[in-house]
């Protein structure tokens, strides 16, 4: 079975030391100031001479609960949207009225935005200064209604640094073997690319990511020791990929078989942006040409893909380096971001199973037999077993004391060998139940791992034992043909057996420092998540080429990316349209040939009835069929928006104009129907012409499930209605 490798290069210098900084050492300005005190409101001013009847209209449209005159300013009011009204399509609607001066959000100005968090604070956060993050801040810290899926080796669910932004509705765990029942992180890798993505940002703890506020989707697909079957990382990227708005993709294969595969879930989701990693070169961790030696996904050739190389910190004033282990492209990678010594959040801390004192020591184990094959040689520490003798069967064993499992979870079994085995030996790591009959595998040596005559560090997975009071451990030899092994033939040696679980995680979090690529995509997947929060409707193309297009220009990549540049995520930021509305282009994701919308989306709102939709106006209303399919959630929380698309001139262009929104709950599984008032705009058209083409939007309303969708509908209306609502 292929594997497939994480890419963190290793790990830096442990952060335990400035976890401790007080919150209370804050920069910048307080936190309720930072969080969008009044993220559910609107400023809005009349023209002069505006009826009050016309005031009252434009003011329901947006459904407004409250609306509070302000003093001293005529004609502007403040308005109170309800929940799941998004500010931008209430802004939208009102902008688009004949009697409204302007409308602007409340509460979304804010003066040098800095969070309150300790690695922030202390300036160990290096990646966020040199993306410049922090003027992107000013624009927006993100929205969780923005999801960004993390295939990877899972996510910590209890980090405090991290679960108000999981969405544990859609997290899913894609490995197969016993005990991997949920997507909890046993490897600290996904929890660490998560951290740099969005861990919560001001909340006076740890670290924060490029979002503050974001939906990050958990697709375990790699163990415990960072390695996957290409299978379950296909399934997992084809799972995120139809929830997500951005697929965070930190690991590499150089198996060219996996080009088609990865190929194939890519070009299949292309309203999908991926974010790969360029991977850290081989063994000697020297970075390699992706152009010359792909790695996958990187080296997948698609529209809808980023692959990102790894910098070092900058030394004032030359700006950042290639990271020595970085692979490099100049046709497969596109960018470069921040990758090394990178902090963020990271697993619970270790604890070390110590008892009984005998584990540790390979001479206190039970021989069998208890003579004459295996012995000990004590040349100084380490001490080691190493075979002697002949053998003709499968009773060649070594078996641990027992052990208590109880002092953490994803329990594993570490030790040094030292492995000379023929093309058909085997050393079988076994554990069991201390009384019960059955042994169960938990990993074999090989001559694969075949050392050499070196010592080298080998693990095997106790994750189904956690928790168990009693275990019992052994290594097997399963020699064929039979043969007769020692120091100048076949051998296998073992020392310094230790048992480690992971600890709980503490209510201050914990930390890691990791350099690699893998620390550098999520830069790059974050800044895709925090513009996708300002503008929900940019398309992938848009996306794309606003993260490669400002990039900052950096001599240490010319020749080595497609652009020669590093993330500048102020400069994208900076760049994104302001006119961009939301449904246009693949903002959502459309259906896909031979699947059906239940596959694709967890849950959603879906127009019942023929396309194109024939909807009857009456009284300034028109009531829509409405379905919520999907199994992710107990109902469908959407706003509904109607919209129609102005003709183009030589002195504009077509606009999308809205003509009511609305903002729905229904259970799931169930069909409803919505009334949806029509404003001012809308019914000035109708006025003019009988009929009239829509557009239906349902936009899945802040922290639910589900994608955008619109659907082709006209609008008839009944004679003298519209005009007696008026």
């Amino acid at each position: 079975m292929k594997r497939l490798a994480l890419t963190a290069a290793g790990i830096a210098a442990s952060a335990l030391a400035v976890a401790a900084a007080p919150a209370s050492g804050a920069v910048g300005i307080p936190e309720n100031a930072l969080q969008q005190p009044t993220p559910r409101e609107v400023i809005v001013r009349f023209d002069p001479g505006t009826s009050v009847s016309d005031r009252s209209d434009a003011i329901q449209s947006v459904d407004a609960i409250g609306q509070q005159p302000i003093a001293g300013l005529p004609r502007t009011h403040t308005l109170v949207l309800p929940e799941g009204v998004a500010v931008s399509a209430a802004l939208d609607d009102l902008r688009t009225r004949p009697e409204v001066a302007w409308a602007v959000p409340n509460g979304t100005a804010r003066l040098a935005v800095v969070p309150n968090d300790p690695y922030y604070a202390a300036n160990l956060l290096w990646g966020l200064p040199d993306i410049r993050a922090s003027a992107a801040w000013d624009a927006t810290t993100g929205s969780t209604v923005v999801v960004v899926g993390v295939v990877d080796s899972g996510i910590v669910p209890a980090h405090p640094d991290l679960a108000t932004n999981l969405r544990a509705d859609l997290g899913r765990n894609f490995i197969g073997t016993s005990g991997d029942s949920a997507w909890v992180d046993l490897n600290g890798h996904g929890t660490h690319v998560a951290g740099t993505i969005g861990a919560v940002g001001n909340n006076g703890l740890g670290v924060t990511g490029v979002n503050w506020r974001v939906g990050i989707l958990p697709a375990r697909a790699f163990g415990m020791f960072g390695t996957a079957a290409t299978d379950d990382v296909v399934a997992a990227l084809a799972w995120a990929a139809q929830r997500s708005r951005v697929v965070n993709a930190s690991f590499t294969s150089n198996d060219p078989a996996d080009a088609i595969p990865y190929t194939n879930v890519i070009r299949q989701y292309p309203q999908t942006l991926f974010v790969a990693a360029a991977g850290n070169g081989g063994p000697d961790q020297v970075g390699d040409n992706n152009d010359v030696t792909p790695l996958y996904p990187c080296a997948v050739s698609s529209a809808n893909l980023i692959c990102v190389a790894a910098l070092d910190s900058p030394v004032a004033p030359s700006p950042p380096a290639l990271a020595p282990y970085s692979n490099f492209g100049s046709v497969s990678v596109d960018l470069g971001a921040p990758g090394s010594s990178v902090e963020s959040t990271y697993i619970a801390p270790f604890v070390n199973v110590t008892s009984p004192p005998a584990l540790g020591d390979i001479r206190q184990w039970t021989k069998s037999p208890s003579s004459g094959f295996w012995s000990t040689e004590d040349p100084g520490p380490p001490v080691y077993v190493w075979t002697n003798g002949s053998a003709a069967d499968a009773t060649r064993r070594l078996t641990s004391p027992t052990i208590a499992l109880t002092a953490g979870t994803g329990c594993r079994i570490e030790f040094r060998a030292a492995v000379a085995l023929g093309a058909s030996d085997q050393v079988a790591i076994e554990a069991q139940r201390t009384g019960d009959p059955d042994w169960s595998p938990v990993g074999v040596v090989t001559s694969l791992e075949n050392t050499g005559g070196t010592f080298d560090e080998l693990r095997a997975s106790l994750e189904s034992f956690d928790g168990a009071s009693s275990v019992q451990v052994r290594f097997r030899l399963v020699p064929s043909p039979p043969r007769t092994f020692g120091s100048s033939g076949p051998y296998f040696a073992v020392a310094e057996p230790t048992v480690r679980c992971i600890g709980a995680q503490p209510a201050s979090g914990s930390y890691e420092a990791l350099s690699g690529t893998s620390m550098a995509t999520p830069h790059v997947a974050g800044a895709a998540a925090l513009l996708l929060a300002k503008s929900p409707s940019l398309t992938v193309a848009q996306l794309r080429a606003l993260l490669l297009d400002t990039g900052a220009l950096t001599p240490a990549l010319a020749g080595k990316t497609v652009t020669g540049k590093r993330l500048d995520l102020a400069a994208a930021m900076a760049a994104v349209p302001p006119a961009s509305m939301p449904g246009t282009g693949d903002a959502g994701i459309p259906a896909v040939a031979g699947v059906t919308p239940e596959a694709l989306t967890p849950m959603a709102i879906r127009v019942r009835g023929a396309t194109p939709l024939r909807l009857v106006a009456r009284r300034g209303r028109v009531t829509i069929p409405l379905q919520c399919s999907g199994s992710a959630a107990a109902r469908c929380v959407v706003a509904v928006t109607l919209r129609h698309r102005t003709k183009a001139s030589a002195a504009r262009r077509a606009q999308w104009k809205s003509l009511a929104v609305k903002t729905l709950v229904v259970p799931a599984g169930t069909t409803a129907t919505a009334a949806l008032a029509l404003n001012a705009y809308a019914k000035g058209l109708l006025r003019t012409r009988p009929t009239l083409a829509i557009q239906v939007v349902t936009t899945p309303s802040r922290g639910s499930a589900g994608d955008a969708r619109s659907v082709n509908a006209t609008v008839v209306a009944v004679p003298k209605a519209v005009s007696r609502e008026r």
